[in-house]
């Protein structure tokens, strides 16, 4: 689970660096570090954000 990939093998530290400054405004709620601790705390094993019985 990701906010976001940049594959550092095709892209060099500033290509990767615009790409997440790029991304952080527009970044999906909740991020998956909020996802997985919420499942954590609900032992619930459903992470995808679209699945209705996401937490």
């Amino acid at each position: 689970m990701y906010d976001v990939e940049c594959d550092t093998s095709q892209a060099d530290p500033l290509a990767c660096a615009r790409h997440l400054a790029e991304f952080l405004p527009a970044r999906l709620f909740p991020t998956a570090f909020q996802r997985l601790r919420l499942a954590e705390e609900t032992g619930r094993t459903r992470l995808n954000p679209s699945d209705p019985a996401a937490p």
